[in-house]
């Protein structure tokens, strides 16, 4: 008896339990069926663009616009990014394209004055020398003057008086040592008289080696360090080792040439040089041959003192005039063709293309015009 009781009891527990789930599930659906309702009703097309309201207690700050009495807009637009700008760059005003210079900032005459002193541990010169010389690298050079100053009881301090403006550069040189350059600028209105402070640094030296293919040195062959973008070029020839030196080299940088810069026998290489000396890797030049020039007035006559000038199509320079036997010895040269003027003194000429090929002693004959 008691266990029917039991089973009757669990079987009423059990109904109930499935009455709650059911009424729990209608609740689920009754509010998906809401949620359905409340998306169906939201804002139309037309209002999709209108910000929502705001509640009373926070009410919307009127805008600048709506203080000054203008009407204001019916909804607030929604958040618009603008593209960042670069700095110095406006849409609304670009810049303007620079106008030419004017010329009249370099009419009148300008000062450059100012002093020199020497590093720690450097004493300064009693006798240096101070130039002053269009720069390379400003405007208005062209007007530029040169001017020199030299100094004997050191002295430390300068003036250039009277100076035409424009671009100049100014640098000091002494036994060993040296100032960088300056460029400098004197224009109107502002830069017509300028003050300078310069400071000596030790100079430094370019060394290195020169060999053919076959490691026996370039002895005799020429060498030349020109500045960059301009200057005058230093020259030094290769001893019995190949060794070649500049001495007293600036700061800067420099180009080195091997041969005639005009027309050398292989690539240049760039040079930086500091206050440090600067020792380069051993570099290599193709066998270099010599070929002998002889120029004729008429067949078996001799022209002594006939200008000649010639160049290779792989490099090499022949530069030079015949001795008292018409001939002219023409060394370092590439193998390649070269072609060869002679000119003499009264006008009359001759020109000659010749193969210059490696391991012989060429020989070349030119016989003026009558």
């Amino acid at each position: 008896m008691s266990i029917d009781r039991s089973a009757a009891s669990l079987e009423h527990a059990s109904r109930q339990g499935r009455a709650v789930f059911v009424a729990l599930g209608a609740l689920a659906g009754l509010a998906l069926l809401l949620l359905a309702w409340l998306r169906l009703s939201g804002p139309s097309e037309g209002d999709a663009g209108q910000a929502p309201a705001q509640p009373n207690s926070q009410q919307r700050a009127p805008s600048p616009a709506e203080g000054l009495g203008q009407a204001a807009p019916e909804s607030d637009p929604g958040m618009h990014m603008e593209p960042v700008l670069g700095i110095g760059r406006s849409t609304q005003a670009p810049r303007p394209e620079p106008g030419p210079f004017d010329e009249k900032r370099l009419e009148g005459r300008g000062l450059i004055r100012g002093f020199v002193q020497a590093a720690p541990g450097i004493e300064f010169p009693l006798e240096w020398v101070l130039e002053l010389e269009p720069s390379s690298m400003l405007i208005g050079a062209e007007r530029a003057e040169r001017r020199r100053l030299e100094f004997h009881a050191g002295e430390r301090d300068f003036e250039f008086r009277e100076l035409a403006l424009g671009g100049y550069m100014l640098r000091a040189s002494a036994f060993g040592m040296a100032t960088e350059q300056q460029h400098l600028m004197l224009i109107r209105p502002h830069e017509t008289e300028l003050y300078v402070q310069m400071q000596w640094v030790p100079n430094a030296f370019v060394e290195g080696r020169v060999g053919y293919p076959d490691s026996t040195p370039a002895v005799g062959l020429e060498l030349a360090l020109e500045p960059k973008p301009a200057g005058v070029r230093a020259s030094a020839v290769c001893d019995h080792y190949g060794h070649f030196l500049f001495s007293n080299v600036m700061a800067g940088a420099y180009t080195l040439h091997f041969g005639q810069p005009e027309n050398p026998v292989r690539p240049a290489l760039d040079v930086q040089v500091g206050t440090s000396p600067v020792t380069l890797p051993d570099c290599q030049v193709p066998q270099l041959e010599q070929l002998i020039v002889r120029v004729l007035l008429a067949p078996g006559q001799p022209a002594a003192g006939v200008q000649v000038d010639g160049y290779g199509d792989r490099g090499g320079r022949i530069l030079g005039k015949t001795n008292a036997d018409g001939e002219y010895r023409a060394r370092f040269l590439p193998a390649g063709r070269f072609t060869i003027d002679a000119t003499a003194a009264d006008g009359r000429r001759a020109r000659v293309r010749k193969l210059v090929q490696a391991g012989e002693l060429g020989l070349i004959e030119l016989v003026l015009e009558p």
